[in-house]
């Protein structure tokens, strides 16, 4: 993924504590406009506080004082609603100058500016900030509150419980005295009035309301249930929180207590996908050392939410096309999914680049346009695939890199790297996690294992210990392949899968283990993404999908189990581990003919997995042919969830080797049929072998 280096220059220390006062802010407003006129607007008071402070917002775009809504995403961010918490404040105006001072020399920068809204509102609290200053001029003011004037000597409102939304449904205060005193209704402060009447005007798609100093990311809700757009929550946040390692989930699972009326769940319950950034560091007023780190590393989630509000091309996932493998002399169809995870604008000229420094590889087809994705849809291009020719000396069991560059508009959004293996590739198990976990049993304590559609590197769903939302608490839970899987033939196995994981890091973890006495004892399995946790390998912290390949070549010869186990202590319980591709792969070579140049036929029956899965319209389902079958009927037939046959591909005679059959969605009839899972089997001599695959309308 792309991350731009900081190059950032304006930015400075300010003078308590090492961050800017109220009036250093202003200044600074007032330095950006008059350095770059014609990407910020002048500062704007959006109302006034209290004790009748401005609250000052920017707008950072190319015609900044134009509303250009319709065609641009739109995004939200503020800081300092608790006067104390000046991190979030220095994060904020750090992505500012980041934005300013790379215009017109960072392609995303540029682009950003060219193409979002960017509101920003610094302090929200200016009365409770300057306080803090006025009480403690160096910093480490504990003031959280506004500073209204509440009946007897009890100062202060929490703005961050005066929000409408969930408003005094608990986690928040009816003592005027109480840090969290929610005030006497809804929007019963200026502050809170004027961030409420600029929502309501710009309508923003997304927003960080910034805080510290937990080091997580919140999300709704605050005081009841997981929101029902959960799975857009874990999407995002984990992909942006791989920059800091922040977890993410709600205030009761991060923080240890509910929360309501936040700033938070008003803007989600505006339409706005909102989070509270909790920026980390050692204390509310952290060291002046910290500082520049803290910034620093917050910047790429700023910059993510950015993006997302508009158009954001992203790679999905792969596929090798065919067979599924590759080998030394065969041509490499690679299948490459986009998906925009922008909010609201579709992602124009779309354009997927594929190239390799691997000598052996021939680039035949490495640049195709994907042209328009709308938002939040998918896109591949299975019927125009990239294609690779490997030459004869391409060795076997080598890892081919791919580099990967998608751009939308002529300006490259991501860059990642994929890696195939030159080899012919049998696969002896595989679950995509699209049927359910009938293969698997859940057992232990707290054992919540089961398929979710929150989120998923392929299909429409993916394995998880938690189904819908973080994993609980002091849970000590197996996920057990039923399956034992037969390595006594195996050449060169290896275990296969992708995942992603957001777990507190050195105290809950997720494992692998596999064992060859069915299940009396299990060893943990290192992977290239595991670390030690409480002294055996572990998958813990934060990572967006990777594809985890093990080799299994010490277990050749055996018959062996695999499970998954989570364990989690009573602290913060983060999103969990997910995992999909779930296979069992063996890689060998095939055998060549005396003349030293031709291929023998295949050795045995094969069905491979449909291309692309799910698939709308067209789908190619490849298979192959044994010589032993030579002279008998062959059939590849569809079948929908009942049972009943729909159409008939193939029903005939064929000679050996691999073939690849193009099903359109239709019955014998010729009609189009419903989206839903079909069956296709494929039947030789008094052999058969069924796959499952998904029609999408």
């Amino acid at each position: 993924r792309i991350m731009a280096g900081d190059n950032i220059e304006g930015f400075d220390l300010g003078s308590m504590g090492g961050f800017y006062t109220y009036d250093e802010i202003t200044a600074v407003l007032d330095t950006m406009y008059a350095h770059y006129p014609s990407i910020i607007t002048q500062k704007v008071a959006i109302g006034a506080s209290v004790q009748d402070r401005s609250i000052w917002m920017v707008k950072i775009s190319d015609n900044p004082t134009v509303n250009e809504s319709a065609t641009e995403g739109v995004v939200y961010y503020d800081a300092l609603h608790h006067a104390r918490e000046p991190a979030g404040m220095a994060v904020t105006i750090y992505y500012m100058f980041w934005l300013l001072e790379n215009y017109g020399i960072d392609p995303h920068a540029t682009y950003l500016v060219d193409n979002r809204e960017m509101y920003f509102v610094p302090v929200v609290n200016p009365d409770g900030y300057v306080y803090n200053q006025q009480t403690n001029p160096n910093g480490g003011g504990y003031w959280r509150k506004n500073r209204r004037n509440n009946a007897g000597s009890c100062y202060g409102v929490d703005l961050n419980r005066n929000y409408s939304y969930g408003y005094n449904t608990g986690g928040s205060s009816n003592d005027p005295c109480s840090e969290t005193y929610h005030g006497t209704g809804p929007f019963s402060e200026p502050e809170t009035q004027s961030v409420r009447d600029l929502i309501l005007t710009i309508h923003p798609a997304i927003g960080f309301s910034t805080h510290s100093v937990a080091g997580t990311y919140l999300n709704p809700y605050g005081y009841t249930s997981i929101s029902p757009e959960y799975d857009i929550y874990s999407e995002f946040a984990s992909d942006f929180a791989t920059a800091n390692g922040y977890l993410y989930g709600r205030t009761s699972e991060m923080l240890g207590y509910t929360s309501s009326g936040t700033t938070r769940d008003y803007l989600h319950s505006e339409g706005t996908y909102a989070w509270t950034p909790e920026i980390g560091g050692s204390d509310f007023w952290p060291f002046i050392s910290e500082i520049m780190p803290l910034v620093s590393e917050n910047l790429y989630p700023m910059q993510y939410l950015s993006w997302v509000s508009g158009a954001f091309a992203d790679f999905q996932n792969y596929q090798i096309l065919g067979s599924g493998y590759a080998e030394a002399g065969d041509t490499l169809d690679l299948m490459i999914t986009v998906k925009n995870r922008g909010l609201s604008l579709p992602a124009n000229n779309v354009l997927v680049e594929v190239s390799t420094d691997y000598p052996h590889a021939l680039p035949v087809v490495e640049s195709v346009s994907y042209d328009t994705i709308s938002a939040r849809e998918l896109k591949d291009n299975s019927l125009n695939p990239f294609r690779f020719a490997l030459d004869n000396s391409a060795a076997f069991l080598d890892e081919i890199p791919f580099y990967i560059s998608i751009s939308q508009d002529g300006v490259v959004t991501v860059r990642d790297t994929i890696h195939c293996t030159v080899a012919r590739a049998t696969v002896i198990f595989q679950d995509n996690a699209e049927d359910g976990t009938f293969s698997w049993t859940a057992s232990g304590t707290a054992a919540m294992w089961d398929t979710t559609f929150v989120d998923y590197y392929n299909g429409a769903h993916s394995f998880a210990d938690s189904r819908y939302g973080s994993s609980p608490n002091n849970a000590s839970a197996y996920f057990r392949l039923n399956q034992t899987i037969n390595l006594t033939e195996a050449l060169h196995p290896r275990l296969e899968f992708w995942a992603k994981w957001a777990i507190e890091d050195g105290y809950d973890y997720a494992r692998l283990q596999i064992s060859t006495n069915n299940g009396s004892t299990w060893t943990t399995l290192a992977g290239s993404y595991t670390h030690i946790v409480a002294g055996q390998p572990s998958y813990s912290a934060i990572q967006h999908w990777v594809k985890e390949s093990i080799d299994l070549s010490a277990y050749s010869g055996s018959n062996v189990q695999f499970r998954f186990f989570f364990d989690s202590d009573g602290g913060l319980n983060g999103d969990g581990f997910y995992f999909d591709e779930f296979k069992v792969v063996d890689y060998s070579q095939t055998p060549v003919g005396i003349g030293g140049d031709q291929p023998l036929a295949p050795q045995r029956l094969e069905l491979y997995q449909n291309y692309p899965n799910p698939f709308n319209p067209v789908t190619t389902i490849a298979y192959q042919l044994p010589l032993r079958y030579q002279g008998e009927k062959v059939r590849l037939q569809i079948f929908n969830s009942l049972g009943q046959r729909v159409r008939t591909l193939v029903n005939g005679v064929q000679n050996p080797g691999t073939h690849e059959v193009r099903w359109d969605g239709t019955n014998d009839a010729g009609l189009v049929l419903s989206s839903g899972i079909y069956l296709y089997k494929l039947t030789a001599g008094n052999m058969s072998l069924t796959r499952k695959m998904l029609l999408i309308k």
